[in-house]
């Protein structure tokens, strides 16, 4: 699952949901992160403008998981770490890994 960052002059893919909102932070820019939720395709758009975050859908979560193997954190823990529409989808995404 790929998360798009949006910056007013360029655009960067991260697979890490934690990944993509610390850009906003070490840039000290705004940005628009789209994404989708993996158990139901919802798209997940989120906006940090002036510091301040707003998302959409309003229940929108991050869940931080690890694979189930040993490796370079970019592979066990970045596709497990993912934004999800609400904490109910995100529940069934955990029980299905």
């Amino acid at each position: 699952m790929q998360t798009q960052t949006v910056l007013k002059d360029m655009e960067a893919r991260m697979t890490s949901a934690i990944d993509a909102l610390g850009i906003p932070a070490m840039l000290d820019r705004d940005v628009v992160i789209s994404s989708q939720d993996p158990q139901t395709s919802e798209p997940i758009r989120i906006t940090v403008s002036n510091g301040q975050a707003s998302w959409h859908p309003d229940n929108t979560v991050v869940v931080v998981g690890n694979g189930p193997s040993c490796g370079p954190s970019a592979c066990q823990s970045c596709p497990y770490i993912t934004f999800h529409s609400s904490p109910a989808t995100a529940a069934a995404h955990l029980q299905a890994a």
